[in-house]
């Protein structure tokens, strides 16, 4: 779990591989792309935005992790 403000910084570190899958969530659809589009700056082919923000994610009853 990586914060909009610290993916350039950590994402490098802890996701190597650049083909692995990434899946963004969000509070809203704008930071999702934001999010994106910094994970593709940095060269990550597979970056997918979940269909849903965290706020709709958690109301549907699935677990939430925190990080930075």
């Amino acid at each position: 779990w990586i914060t909009r403000g610290w993916i350039e910084l950590v994402a490098p570190r802890k996701v190597r591989d650049t083909g692995r899958s990434i899946v963004l969530t969000g509070a809203a659809p704008s930071q999702m792309a934001h999010a994106a589009a910094a994970f593709a700056r940095l060269g990550y082919a597979d970056v997918r935005m979940l269909d849903a923000t965290v706020e709709q994610w958690m109301q549907a009853g699935y677990p939430v992790e925190s990080g930075l």
